[in-house]
């Protein structure tokens, strides 16, 4: 049973307030206790409040009290039975985690997190690699599995090393996250889950029958990953029939994240996990994609192991880590944007960076970027890398980019986030920014 591995396993959100307004002028203020508020100095590097969850991590038997451990890969809120707000954490090898406090709440002290994986014995999978809400319906949820580890930094082996987590598939919820099951593959006689099998990167619910599954590779083979297009049935809250799909792969190139450009429109944009290009578009819901040659992107004779998205109005950002293939102590990063209103031969332009985002040597990490929705005009972008490079707020990106760190010594709980930050959310009620981090 993977019940017990669930439940010893804890992982770590931290969240910030940043209002994006007064982001422009100075560091954003914490959702802390009064009197932490009233002593912090205005011109400081805003803290952070860890908002959990967390437990108890236990290794080879010798039970160690952490207040955090294991990592999120990422966050996402949905609406519960009764109309309210759910957050959601999809973690690396702890299932899926569940809450009903908002951000802004959880920043003022502790907060239950319940592993709600542990009552779905159907589940076969516990280490998450991707999760998103629906785009269509607002108590429905999708997660993607994969490997329980972050360590892809080549090798004979790859992706698929052994032992490395749950290559279960795809799954959903339709009730806020309380309960989940695996989507069957329609098209196979066992039942077994769709993209089974695969280290799943993105998923997206775009459309009542539509999901769209990015993966990065196949436990087999290192290269076969791409994006399948699936008709899918059961995902409308109060039905009774079980999550089923038919997928087709309509992108043969393995692919790291997804994203839609224009939130819920039939644009979506892939992330190529291979090469030196840049993404591929689909203008049709990913039936068909046109790949860019990545013109305009400067990686200076290295390589990325992740390559991540944000998206405004028309406009895609891509970061990734970079490293020297023939020295791994050389290590760098990229950041970029391109307008998508026109056609694939559109250059990339850079974004300056105050220093390279890969701090510690380690490039098998992930950028995590976010452009803030509550910024009307897509200006204000958030940023975070590995070690001490994490945690910015960049403003004015398309000129003359403004990097202000959000990242004092300590958070305002005593706490610290891990050097390997994996993403950021948004909760757009409060204005509250949340890091996804390895603990």
């Amino acid at each position: 049973s993977m019940a017990p591995l669930r439940a010893a396993v804890a992982a770590a959100v931290l969240s910030l307030a940043a209002p994006a307004h007064a982001a422009r002028t100075q560091p954003g203020r914490t959702f802390v206790a009064p009197e932490a508020a009233a002593a912090q100095s205005p011109s400081a590097s805003a803290p952070w409040r860890f908002v959990g969850p967390k437990g108890g991590y236990v290794q080879k038997g010798d039970p160690t009290e952490m207040a955090s451990a294991s990592a999120i890969q990422a966050v996402t809120q949905v609406e519960t039975a009764s109309g309210g707000a759910a957050w959601l954490a999809a973690t690396v090898n702890g299932g899926i985690w569940r809450t009903e406090a908002s951000a802004s709440s959880a920043a003022q002290g502790d907060v239950r997190w319940e592993n709600v994986l542990d009552a779905s014995p159907g589940v076969t999978c516990s280490s998450i690699s991707a999760l998103s809400a629906s785009a269509v319906a607002a108590s429905t949820a999708l997660a993607g599995c994969g490997p329980s580890s972050s360590s892809e930094m080549g090798g004979a082996s790859g992706v698929g090393v052994v032992n490395s987590g749950h290559w279960g598939g795809v799954m959903a919820s339709i009730d806020g996250g309380v309960t989940w099951a695996m989507v069957a593959d329609a098209d196979d006689a066992q039942g077994k889950a769709i993209l089974e099998g695969y280290y799943v990167t993105a998923v997206s619910h775009p459309e009542a029958q539509t999901v769209l599954v990015a993966a990065r590779a196949s436990l087999k083979d290192n290269s076969d990953g791409g994006v399948w297009k699936c008709t899918v049935k059961g995902l409308a809250l109060g039905g009774s029939t079980a999550p089923s799909a038919s997928c087709e792969r309509t992108l043969a190139q393995p692919v790291f994240d997804l994203k839609s450009l224009y939130g819920g429109s039939n644009v979506f944009v892939a992330a190529l996990a291979t090469g030196l290009r840049g993404a591929a578009v689909s203008r049709d819901w990913g039936s068909t994609w046109t790949v860019d040659a990545g013109t305009g992107l400067k990686w200076g004779g290295k390589q990325p192991f992740y390559t991540t998205l944000a998206v405004s109005e028309g406009t895609v950002i891509l970061g990734a880590l970079t490293v020297d293939p023939s020295d791994p102590t050389q290590t760098s990063s990229i950041l970029a944007y391109r307008s998508l209103d026109s056609d694939a031969s559109e250059s990339w332009a850079p974004i300056d960076q105050p220093e390279p985002m890969d701090g510690d040597a380690m490039p098998k990490d992930r950028m995590a970027l976010l452009i803030a929705p509550d910024d009307t005009e897509g200006e204000t972008l958030y940023v975070a890398g590995n070690a001490e490079h994490v945690a910015w707020r960049v403003t004015d990106w398309r000129a003359h980019a403004k990097w202000t760190s959000l990242l004092g010594e300590d958070t305002a709980d005593g706490a610290e986030p891990h050097c390997d930050c994996r993403s950021f959310a948004w909760e757009a009620s409060s204005g509250t920014l949340l890091m996804t981090s390895d603990g």
